[in-house]
Formats: C-alpha cells, structure tokens, sequence
C-alpha cells in the first residue's frame, strides 16, 4: 500500500515550477515485486486522493439520524467510513449501532486516519444542486447546502452540510442531507492549511495553522485584512493569504479552494486580489446582510496552475474562462441560465473523476453566493450553480464597469481524474507482524490483521479465493478463511483478514512469509485474473532473537523520512548486547543512529531508527538501498552473533527535467520598449549540455534575446538571463497577450524537447479615447449639447500633446446646417475655455481650433501645454447642435480622433440622433450635455435605531468595497417590528434651460433606475405633497413616518418597483422601471416633492430592499431620471391603442407553448416569454401581439406616411411572473391570426430568421444575461423604427416577444383580454402628419439626361428637393440639388438636369 506522504514522483514542487515527469518503468517491476504497489494507480494525480458520495436518507421512524453514503468514484485511497452511533431504546433492552449521521461524513485516507489532518488539507464540495429530503416535519422541503470541513480529534476528516433554506424560506441552519464529494490534498506537494484558534473558542482570532509549512500565521496567514501600516483594515471573518515571497500570484498562478472549517452554519469564499494576494471570508449562511461575516476556522488550499496532473480553473459570473492549468483549457463551459453553467471536462465523463467546486466572492455583487454542481443526466457534463443566500436565487454576479455589466468571479474549481485501470487496495502490504508467542510486540496476541477493498465499482462480484500463507510454520490465515467476495454493492467496504503466528520451537529469529492473494475470478472482464498484492509478514520469535517492526520502507529525496523499531525477544543475561545500524548507500539514504544497545532492563523496549532520504540532484529514478543490522555483539552467548533482518527502502527521486524561472507568473511589460530579464536555470543536474531556446509568439509585440543558453553539468543550477522587450506597434490596441516558449535540446536523457510556454502581455502606450456613453439624442431646437460628457482619454507615456490634435468629423450624413463647436466653461480651474479660436484649460491655452461647420471636420491643435488631462477635458465638451427648425432627422455619425503628436492616435465613434423626441438625463455628479447636474437628493428613514436621525446616504454600509445603501422594509415582528422608508427626488427637472423639461411638454417615457445591492420585495412609489430636507428628515418628524394620507404623500401610487404581490425579488444590478404618470404630473404643473418609498405593507415578504443613494462613490450607480419627452407643438399628434379604449377593438394577441404544441391560447388573459432548458421537460413559450387598423385617415388613426417621432409599447407585468428575464422584440415577418397561432404553426415555434420574424430584435427587454431581472408593473419599450416602416407602408404583423437563450424565468404580461382594461397592453404613437408625399420619379435617357420627380405638397408652399446615392452604408451623401413648389392641386415637380450615372434617391422637404 502506498503511504499517503510517500509519493511525489510528479516532480512537481508546491509553488509550481514546471517540470517533466521522469518515467520510472525500469522500476516498475522492481517496485511491485518489493513493495506489492499496485501500478500506476498509485502514483496518480500528485497523491490527491477523492472521492464522490452518494447520501440517501433511510426512510422509518429516524430518517433525521441515519442515512446511507455509497460512493461511486474512489481515488487513491479515499474512503468513507462510518462513526456515528445509533441508539435504540426498546422495552427491554438499549441497542447502540454504528451509523452514518445525517448531513455528517466522515473519511479516510489511505490505511489509517489517525494522520490525515497532520498530513494533507480535505476540501469538500456538494455534489447536488437541489435536494428535496423526506423527514417526519415536511416530505418535500426542498434546500440548497454549503460545504464545510471539520478536523476530529482523533486525527481524522468530516464533511458536512448545512442550509437555511428548505422550501425557498430563509430561516436558522440545520444540517442537510445532499451528495457530497471531497479531495485531500497532501501537503508535501500542496500550500494549504485549517487555520484555526489555538484554544478552539468560539470567534477568537485564528492564530493556529495545520498544515503546509509555507503556511505562517502573522506572515503568510493574517486573521484580517493588513492596512499597510500594522493594522487591520477588517477582520472578523475576513482573513488574507498571502504567497507572493514565494512567487505566487493570485491573478496569476493558480486557483484557491475554500471551506468553513467548522461544523456550523457557515460557509466559505474567496477573492484573487490585485496585488496577488487571497483575501477568504467566512460568511453566516442564515442572514441577509452581505457583510455578515463570522469569525471561525477557515480551511484552503492553493493549486498551482502548472499542475497538470489535475484539470482546474476559475470562471466568471457568466462562465467566462478566468483561469485554467496547463497552457490552454482542458475544459469547455456553456451558460445555460442566470447562475447556472455547464462544464465538461475535455476527454472525460463527469463520472470519470471527482470535482470540487468554491465559491469565489468578495466582488461588489458577488458577497455572499454559494456554488454547487451535479452531473448532468447525460452523464458527461457538470452543471455549476451559484445561489444568492440567504434566499438561495440563482445568480450570475457581476459589478459595474463605467456603467457596463462586467462578470465577476464565481467558481473555482478542480477535477481529479480517475485512474483508468480497476485495482485492489491492500492495507498494510508490507510488515504485518505477528509472534510466536505473546512478546514486546504482541503483549496478549499472537494476530494481526490487514484489509482488502476494490478501487473501482464491478460490474460483477468479484471472488478472490485460496487466500494462503507462504509458510505455515510461521503463520497463518486465521477462521478458516479462505475466500473473499466483492459485490457492486459492498466494492468499497474493506474486508479484514486475520493473521496468526505459529510456534515452530525453532529459534530461528524473526522470520518473513507472505499471505498469498491469488488472481481474482469474475464475470467483470476488467477484474477476472487480476491478483492482489501479496501481503508481507514478520513472524516473531519466541525465542532469543532481535525482532524488527519493518523490513520494506520509503523515503525520498524530499526529505521523506521513515522509521523501524527493534527489541529483543527475551531478556538477555548482560547489558551489552549492541546492534550496529549502516546504510548501503549514503547517498541515497542514511540511519540514525549508528547502533542500538539492548540491557537486561530495557531489552523490550521498541528502539527507534529513523531512515533518512538523500537529495543528489541526478535524474537517478527510485533507488533501493539496505539499512544493515550487523550481528549482535554481547557477552550473552545465546545473543552474541544474531542477525536481526536488513531493512530495504526505496528512495524516490525527486529531480525531474525541467526549468526553474523567475519571475513566475504573467510577463509584463510596456510599449515603447521596456524589458523584462527571465531568470533560468534547470532544476536538476544533466548528463550532458542543455541548450534552452527561446521565442515569442508575437514579436510586434514583444522581442526575446538572446536566441538561446546552454547550461553544462557544471553550471546547471546557475541562473542565466534572457530578455522580453517590448515592442512599439502604433496601433491603439489595449494590452496583447501573446507567450514566451523555453524548449531545451539536448543529448542527455529527459531533456530533449522538454518545452515550458509562459504568458505575456505587452501593456499599450497608445492613447486610449473612449466615447462610452452610447448614442447621443439631440432633441431639435437645443442650443449645442456635449456629445459625451463621460468621454475618457488613457495614455500611458504621454506627457503632453504638443503638434498633436483632436479631431471630430460627421462621418455620415453630415448636413450643412449641423455645427460641431466647444462648450465654454470658463477660466477656473479644471475649466474648458474658448476664447476666439484659442481654446484653454484651466486657464491657460492648450491649442487653436478651426472648422465644425457641415462636414468640415472640428480641428484643435494642440500646444505642449495640452496634456491627456486637458485632452480629456476637451472630449467631454465637444457639443454638436443644428441650426434650423427642420433639420434631416437620419442619425449622424460623430468621429473622435486623438493624435498625441508622437505617432500614435485613437479613434472612437457613436451615433447623434436628430429627433423631436429629447432626453433629459438628470444623476447627481452627471454632465448630460449642459453642465453637471446636482439637483438629486435622498434620505432614509427609520422607526428602530433613532426615530430622531436622518440618514441621507441610509444606514446600509460596506466601508471596505465604499458602498453605502438605502434600505426600504418591514419587520413584522410584533415585538421587534420596525419600518424603514426612503426618500427621494430630483429638483429642477422642469423649465425652460437647456437640459430641463419644458413646462406642458408631453412625456413619452420616464424610467427610474436604481443600482439594487440586496434584491427584495421593492416599493411603490407615492408622490410626496409636502417639502423635505434630506438632512433633517425624520421617522418622529413626519409623525410615525410618512402617512401616504393625501397631506404628506398622495393615497394612491401611480409608479411601482416589483410586483405589488412582492412575489419575486427585485433582483440585484442595475435596475429599470417606468415612474411616467408622475413626471408627467409634475411637467404639468403638480410641486415636485419626489417619492416616498414604503413597504408593501403588513403583508410583505419580509426581505428588505437596498440601493444605491445619490451620494455613492460611483457616479454610475447612482438613481437616474432618465426622461424622453416631445414639445408642446400643435403638429405633433398621439394616437393611443389599447384594446376596449375610445373604441378601438384591433388588439390581437396570443402565447404558443412547446408542452402543448398544438393548443392555441388566443383568450388568455396573460402571457408568458420562457425558456425551459431542463430536459426532458423542454416547455418554451412566446407570445406574439399586434395592433391593427392604426393606420389611416379616420378618427384615431395614423395617417400615412406620417413622421413618427415615438412609439411606445406599454405592457403592465403580471402576477407571479412579474419578475423574469424578460426577451427580446422582434418585427413578424408573415402574418397569423391568434385563433390559428400554436408552436406547430410555426413548425418549432417563432424562429427570429429573417422569414417568420426579423432576426435583429427592435428593443429588449432585461438583457441576454438574464440578470437582473424585468421588474413588475408598468414596462415601457420604444417600437418606433418598426411603426414608422408600417407608417411607411410595409405590412404590419406586429411583433414575436421570444425569450433570451436560457432565460428560464419566465416573464409574464397582461393581454388585451384581460379584463381590467388599465392593464392591456398600449402602443402610444406620437407622430406629425408629413407631407409631402413622394408621388413618383421619371428617367430620360440611358444613362439618365434628366430626371423628374413628383410629389405632393401643400398648395403654394415650396419645398427643397436632396439627393443622395444611397439610403444606407457609407455611401449616403444627401445634397440639396433644387427646390420645387406645388401648384394649386398640390402637386410640386422637380426636374433634376444632372442626375447621377447610376442609381439616385430623392426625398422632399419642408424648406
């Protein structure tokens, strides 16, 4: 059997240089015959032993006690094992049985567990995403479990699980039954440790470390989070590792997996820092606080990512690939839904191995998550979960980055491979002892006993029979037992075999034989003729004789010891009886100490000898050696020359080829040309010369020189330099990743070919200019608006600007009447000024300007005062605006090009979007276009802590991540009950300034959007009625909080967050809902107070609600007013439809369903948008709506042709389905009739493919994260590119809502079915009948002399006539080519005396 710290041959050193494995087959034979190892089993996977557990809880009266654990994958010696006990109370008598205990599993790691805490780190992981347990209080509560480990006091391991979640209700943890799996990882070749207190109190510090020796509490451990000056910045749960002395990067090297290390209701994370480091926090599974962390064992371990004899990895909220081992990944991974992601492992089956899975955390979002897996039903596949506690929703976590969704870590995990080869596992095979009669060895017994189990699950019983000793004189099998059987069901329990000594009354010493295990008979093709390893023995004598304890041992060139003991058998008659002790081989193994003196007074005692391994630095393989017993010299003739059995050992090697480099980790440098010097030397001595080469992947990024090194026998251990140069490319084009590849030649064995690949990047120098804001809304009549006030400017080595310049072109449809200008700020400090054509910033000049007129470009040159700085400032003001009423409403292309002066240059571009339809985008700190608005402000407050405090930031707070919230809830406890409300409003949103909504103008859409950091039940919205001040506000100074009374705030809420049901949770992110009905209140003339947000009242869910307030440190995640509205113009028109509404009955709507694939839905009164990815239970829904009869001359309709300046689609979100993942809205392409309309109509549903729907969705609803969620209540979506194509004359079929790929929450609406009118679905079209109306044009000639072109018009009136040569692309070029007036019919003709060669398009308008 192998030992569980005897078998390093990976060669593969903790930290994680990379090397070859020696092969070690000239061994191999040897090996088994001395030692009866079995193979390569066991030397697999670096000696990480696992295992996967199946748990069923055992129905009857104690199913919360005792469960049944079968396992289904073993490796290298990993077992369960039972320790629990079970007592039976009956009438008569009290029964006590070893059991399994519910939620408790206790292991083993090779042949004893007394040293597997001492001895290697276990890590456990649950193996079962959802498990339902039947118990006497609930048969189908359902629970999800976080792992933990405990250390016992025997020496041994447990795993454990717990929830607080059964049937989706947080509440206090209990242990939960749920398939388990664990790996132990030794620490001679693993950095891992259970950090613990040395006392074992309960929330003291973590001063005591088991493990690793890298592993040091104060240095390499730290029970906080250090704050650089000897302190702690945060503790209590919240600890740091940190193994950068020993060349380990956390963003770099390798994955950390973690466990609370503690039978509680805990559980635990992990977070790769940027400075490389580990912070791990433990978390309280039972609260709804992110930052609840507690203070208790933590147990870790670190994998290096140039282990390859394991598959690792870690992955983001979305299941991007973060990290992986060996050069590329072995491991594909698909996102199947929010928090749920299929991973497989490249060339096995998710039963071929063990996989164990840790939470990553510690993010924004991500502080609180627990991570799961199962294997799929096929089988071959691993589905990863990661639930939001203490609710347990599934989440994707993620942060904001400058306003975008960015993933963050979720999972990190390792797959342990099985070995592929069925064996047996023999527990001792070497140095059985027994004894003729009772001795020092045996006091009272002459037996010993070894165990046999199979590796691997049969498929048949497995019989291995004549079980027999090698020589009967000296001992034998005990109970007549000859035979042992193997079922599928009892494979993995071990079976004991009984040894005897037998008397011979023959001193002849200690004596070896064997028990014989013959080749196994089975049905199991893989089992039959497949024989055990024979198990040695020592029989010792009764007479006099020098017994030994071993005669087979192990050490390595690690520095693996191992020890033998030796007495003698009977007490001799004088006290000089010496043993000498010498290695045959000092350089591979040494003896301490050199002799053993024996007395008639201690000649019983068991004497120690402690056998030495020898580093020599030679690829030599495993050598054997003998430790020799020399013959006894003492003054006892029945003692004097007896010579006690040799002992042999094998001394495993531990060179392997391979390159020591430094530094380890990601190479970085940085354009133009800085360098980086690599450190190499090879890790053991070679047989003969070794020439490293070296080469770079990319070389426009990054040179190696020299082309390569030789290292000699002599200097091999001498570290000779290369050099990674960056190279200047003058592109723009971020950091390039690229690798450096190492690859020795040589004669001497082991080294030919041997190749390390090592990952670089090239930082960029390039200026960076970035217009992240989106596509800008120029409403018509606004003076010049910033084009992205957020623009950024990154440059890496540019110190200023000086010949360099900015450049801003209209690149598509520039117009002459558009202007590109400067927004004068002023002279102060940080200001942007114009003065003339000298623009300045901060007062003094940084460059001259020209153009912006048309499709002149807007040029500022820069001076040498101009710095990235100032250049940033600049971007932020560029402004665009048009000059005249009636400009082309097609959207412009704006490009922003940066010349640093050096030769290198950024562009980046964005769309600006001429619209009667503005946006006034109000977010404390924002610069929307007309300056920084400041006119946001909120308070919360609170019936509990002080009912006298304000709290305008709320009372929510994550000092460390510099997160601050508003909190919305009620307790309702009676006893302990209290409310928390919040306020808020944005000022000055109505008037007349640029920016502001104009008093009467109508509102087409108002959005609130708030950053959710704790989903709950949400709020309604009621519009205050009376003033406040976010710094004095009060519970006790609105009396007992704000009545919703019609004298503090308005009875009756027009606005909503969440379903008023509180059905679903908000869900966490960025968040939108409609709040129209009241901007619209206050643009006509209503005060604006703001909101008061409540609870839902005495009859909601309990769960609290937390945002951002407008004083976060992030702008980006502050409430946003975001508000699109129209003038107060009598040309522009509303026409609404909604079903039953002034009579209009042309709403038509329906659900087709997968599970009913041939049902039609046309009167249901809500639909559903779903996408089921659970097979085999596949139930996909869409629905599909239209509006007919929009379009016409009647009362109520659109007429034809007309300009439509917005069409807004308002669905109202249902009940248990409010909250979902939304979908996506695509323009139909064939007609239906809801009567008629099931999935089999569409053959397999509505397919987005340019034939039944157009494939490019017009808006969406949520986004194809599925995360967060669409809210509940009032939803409005803007359509108008699809009506103005239907005003224009294509077909209207009106639009399929299809679900995004594995969005499986479903998102429900009302149709117009339903029977409260107020929430059927409304289009709301705002429009401005256009005339005139383009009759038809005439060519003459070929190619064209002349065109003419006729349209209507009003009579009298004259209209300009453009021309381009194209409508779309790059061509488009519209000029004005002539005018044309309409007579007294209203018909204008235009003769165009130069038309264009090929193809022209002609449009008329009002001039």
């Amino acid at each position: 059997m192998k030992n569980k710290m005897d078998n390093n041959t990976s060669g593969l050193p903790r930290g994680g240089t990379l090397r070859l494995n020696v092969t070690r087959a000239i061994l191999a034979l040897v090996m088994t015959l001395l030692l009866g190892l079995a193979g390569p089993q066991a030397w697999a996977n670096n000696g990480v032993a696992a295992g996967h557990l199946k748990v069923t809880a055992v129905d009857g009266s104690y199913v919360n006690t005792n469960v049944t654990v079968t396992p289904t994958v073993l490796i290298n010696g990993f077992l369960p094992v039972q320790l629990d006990t079970w007592t039976i109370t009956t009438p008569t008598s009290t029964n006590t049985f070893l059991c399994w205990n519910t939620a408790d599993y206790y292991v083993q790691i090779g042949e004893t567990r007394a040293d597997d805490v001492a001895k290697g780190i276990l890590i456990g992981a649950v193996a079962q995403n959802v498990r339902t347990n039947q118990n006497a209080s609930n048969t189908n509560a359902v629970g999800y479990a976080a792992p933990s480990v405990t250390e016992e006091s025997f020496g041994s391991w447990r795993i454990q699980t717990q929830t607080t979640n059964v049937s989706g209700t947080a509440g206090s943890t209990r242990e939960w039954n749920v398939d388990v799996a664990g790996a132990w990882f030794p620490y001679d070749r693993y950095i891992g440790a259970i950090a613990r207190n040395a006392s074992r109190k309960n929330g003291w510090v973590n001063d005591f470390i088991i493990g690793s020796p890298e592993i040091v509490y104060g240095s390499t451990f730290m029970d906080c989070i250090p704050d650089g000056s000897g302190g702690c910045a945060a503790n209590g749960g919240v600890f740091t590792l940190d193994l950068r002395s020993y060349g380990i990067n956390s963003q770099t090297d390798g994955i950390l997996l973690v466990n609370h290390g503690k039978d509680e209701g805990n559980f635990a994370l992990s977070k790769a820092e940027e400075d490389g480091t580990w912070t791990m926090y433990v978390h309280d599974l039972s609260t709804g606080t992110a930052s609840n962390y507690e203070q208790d064992p933590i147990a870790f371990v670190y994998i290096p990512r140039t282990d390859t004899s394991l598959i690792s990895g870690k992955l983001d909220g979305d299941g991007g690939i973060m990290m992986y081992s060996g050069n590329a990944p072995q491991f594909t991974t698909e996102k199947l839904a929010n928090g749920r992601h299929r991973l497989t492992i490249n060339g096995y089956a998710a039963t071929n191995g063990v996989l164990i899975v840790s939470a990553e955390g510690g993010g924004t979002y991500n502080l609180d998550n627990i991570v799961s897996y199962e294997i799929t039903p096929d089988g071959q596949s691993f589905e990863l979960q990661s639930r939001d506690t203490p609710n347990f929703g599934l989440q994707s976590p993620y942060r904001l980055v400058g306003g975008a969704r960015s993933p963050e870590a979720a999972f990190s995990f390792v797959f342990i491979p099985a070995p592929t080869e069925v064996g047996f596992e023999v527990w001792p095979q070497a140095n059985l002892l027994t004894a003729e009669t009772p001795n020092a060895y045996y006091a009272g017994s002459f037996t010993n006993s070894f165990t046999v189990h199979l590796t691997a699950k049969p498929t048949a019983n497995v019989t291995i029979s004549g079980i027999v000793s090698s020589d009967p004189t000296e001992g034998v099998v005990c109970d007549g037992l000859t035979s042992l059987t193997f079922t599928p069901d009892n494979w993995w329990i071990p079976q004991t075999v009984r040894v005897t000594g037998v008397d011979d009354l023959d001193a002849d010493g200690q004596v070896a034989y064997s028990i014989v295990l013959p080749a196994a008979v089975s049905a199991d093709a893989r089992y039959n003729g497949l024989k055990p390893a024979d198990v040695g023995c020592l029989n010792a004598d009764n007479e006099a004789g020098i017994s030994v304890s071993a005669t087979r041992l192990t050490t390595s060139e690690g520095g693996l010891t191992a020890t033998f003991q030796v007495s003698l058998n009977t007490a001799p008659t004088s006290d000089d009886t010496t043993i000498t002790l010498t290695s045959s081989d000092t350089t591979e193994g040494t003896v301490n100490p050199p002799s053993l003196t024996f007395t008639s007074l201690n000649w019983s005692n068991r004497q120690t000898v402690t056998v030495t391994g020898v580093d020599d630095a030679v690829i030599d393989g495993d050598v054997i050696y003998t430790i020799v017993t020399g013959a006894a010299t003492s003054s006892d003739p029945a003692y004097n020359g007896l010579d006690a059995l040799d002992v042999t050992v094998v001394n495993l090697d531990n060179d392997a080829p391979g390159l020591s480099i430094t530094p380890k980790g990601m190479l970085t440098v940085s354009e133009p040309n800085t360098a980086l010097n690599l450190g190499v030397a090879l890790t053991c001595q070679p047989a003969a010369n070794v020439t490293v080469s070296i080469s770079s992947s990319d070389v426009t990024e990054g040179t190696v020189s020299p082309a390569s090194r030789t290292f000699t026998p002599a200097n091999w251990n001498t570290p000779q330099s290369f050099t990674l140069t960056a190279a200047d490319d003058l592109l723009t084009d971020g950091t390039v990743g690229y690798t450096v590849t190492l690859t020795a030649s040589s004669s001497a064995p082991g080294w030919n070919g041997l190749t390390v690949v090592l990952p670089a990047q090239t930082l960029d120098n390039e200026p960076v200019l970035t217009l992240p804001s989106g596509a800008m809304q120029y409403g018509i009549d606004w003076p010049g608006m910033v084009i992205d006030g957020q623009a950024t400017l990154v440059d890496a080595d540019t110190y200023d600007y000086d010949t360099g310049s900015l450049t801003v072109t209209l690149t598509a449809n520039a117009q002459s009447d558009d202007r590109l200008g400067i927004r004068n700020q002023g002279m102060d400090w940080q200001q942007i000024g114009v003065s003339g054509n000298t623009v300045t910033y901060s007062g003094s000049p940084i460059g001259t300007f020209a153009g912006g007129v048309g499709a002149t470009p807007l040029v500022i040159t820069f001076n040498a005062s101009a710095n990235p700085e100032a250049a940033q400032a600049l971007a932020r003001n560029i402004t665009y605006h048009n000059v005249t009423n009636a400009p082309l409403q097609d959207p412009r292309t704006v490009e922003f090009t940066l010349a640093d002066g050096d030769g290198g240059s950024s562009t980046d571009s964005k769309q600006i979007i001429v619209s009667k339809v503005h946006i006034s985008d109000f977010q404390y700190g924002k610069d929307a276009g007309f300056g920084v608005y400041t006119g946001a402000s909120d308070c919360e407050i609170y019936s509990r802590v002080d009912e006298y405090a304000s709290y305008p930031a709320g009372t929510w707070s994550d000092p460390a991540n510099e997160l601050y919230g508003l909190v919305v809830h009620i307790n309702k406890n009676t006893a302990t009950g209290y409310d928390q409300q919040v306020l808020l409003r944005f000022d000055d949103i109505v008037g007349t300034n640029p920016g502001q909504i104009p008093p009467g103008a109508t509102i087409v859409s108002a959005d609130l959007l708030l950053t959710v950091m704790n989903g709950g039940d949400g709020s309604p919205l009621y519009r205050m009625l009376i003033d406040w001040d976010p710094e004095s506000s009060t519970w006790n100074g609105f009396g007992d909080g704000v009545q919703m009374d019609g004298v503090e705030a308005e009875t009756t809420y027009y606005s909503q967050f969440n379903a008023s049901d509180h059905s679903g949770s908000t869900g966490t992110g960025r968040i939108r809902f409609s709040v129209l009905p009241d901007v619209q209140a206050w643009v006509n003339g209503t005060n604006n107070y703001g909101w008061v947000m409540p609870s839902w009242g005495p009859f909601a869910s309990n769960d609290n609600t937390i945002f951002a307030p407008a004083e976060a440190t992030n702008l980006v995640t502050r409430p946003q007013l975001l508000v699109r509205w129209l003038p107060a113009e009598p040309t522009i028109k509303m026409a609404s439809f909604r079903q039953g509404q002034n009579g209009y009955t042309g709403a038509v709507d329906t659900r087709i369903r997968e599970l009913t694939p041939d049902t039609e839905y046309s009167t249901v009164t809500s639909v559903l948008v779903d996408y089921e990815v659970t097979p085999p239970n596949e139930d996909a829904e869409q629905a599909i709506l239209r509006f007919d009869g929009m379009f016409g001359t009647g009362a109520g309709q659109v007429p034809p042709f007309a300009k439509i300046h917005a069409a807004e689609l308002d669905l109202t979100s249902t009940g248990s389905n409010a909250m979902g993942d939304g979908g996506t809205f695509h323009r139909m392409l064939i007609p239906w009739e809801a009567e008629t309309s099931t999935w089999n109509f569409f053959v397999e549903g509505i397919q987005a493919d340019d034939v039944e729907a157009v494939n490019v969705p017009t808006v969406v609803a949520g986004n194809d994260t599925c995360d967060p969620n669409v809210q509940g209540g009032w939803n409005t979506f803007d359509l108008t590119a699809d009506v103005q194509l239907w005003a224009n004359g294509e077909a209207n079929y009106g639009w399929a809502v299809l679900p995004w790929p594995y969005g499986g929450d479903g998102w429900g609406f009302y149709t117009a079915d339903h029977g409260n009118q107020a929430v059927r679905p409304q289009l709301r079209v705002y429009y401005t009948p256009t005339r005139p109306v383009m009759i038809s044009a005439e060519v003459t000639g070929v190619p064209p002399s002349s065109v003419t072109v006729l349209f209507e018009g009003e009579p009298g009136k004259t209209y300009e006539v453009w021309r381009s040569p194209a409508v779309a692309g790059a061509g488009v070029n519209w000029t004005k080519v002539g005018e044309a007036t309409a007579t007294v019919s209203g018909v204008a003709t235009f003769v165009d005396p130069a038309p264009l060669a090929n193809s022209a398009y002609y449009r008329a308008r009002t001039k």
